[in-house]
């Protein structure tokens, strides 16, 4: 999974918008469809899934007693503020959920993850030029398993 800066070069990135039905615009996020690692990886196994639901929303599973790692994107961006934004339904599940930034790069930062449920906010340091969105669910404080749908997601820099 992890990848270095020589992969994730210009060509890369290239290749990527030749590839996607519709070209990507702002900071590149794909809410839905698209090719892994450029759009969301996701995870299927038993206790934890994030998996596509028509359209452009996603369903999630979290087993009661499980956390860890829903999906991962990879996003080429300059340093600056940007928000990710998602509605997760039921409103009450969304504190299960977190979505976080790290380096793609080794080493590199790791930005703190943060509840959704509103929009999420990052600021990236000059010192990482390719990021990784990831979404993380838990359900550890659920008394069963934890099941939403994510959609209306949005991933923007900010003035």
């Amino acid at each position: 999974k992890i990848m270095t800066h020589a992969v994730l070069d210009s060509i890369a990135f290239a290749f990527r918008d030749s590839a996607l039905a519709r070209p990507v615009a702002g900071t590149g996020f794909v809410a839905a469809g698209g090719t892994a690692p450029f759009a969301w990886e996701t995870t299927a196994r038993g206790e934890l899934s994030m998996t596509p639901k028509g359209g452009e929303g996603y369903a999630l599973f979290v087993q009661r007693g499980f956390s860890g790692e829903m999906a991962r994107q990879v996003l080429r961006l300059a340093p600056g503020t940007y928000t990710f934004a998602a509605q997760v339904t039921p409103a009450s599940q969304a504190h299960n959920f977190t979505v976080r930034m790290e380096c793609a790069g080794e080493p590199g930062p790791r930005l703190d993850a943060q509840p959704l449920g509103g929009s999420v906010r990052f600021t990236l340091p000059a010192s990482c030029r390719y990021w990784w969105l990831v979404l993380e669910g838990s359900a550890w404080q659920a008394p069963s398993g934890v099941r939403a749908e994510i959609t209306d997601m949005r991933f923007d820099r900010q003035p």
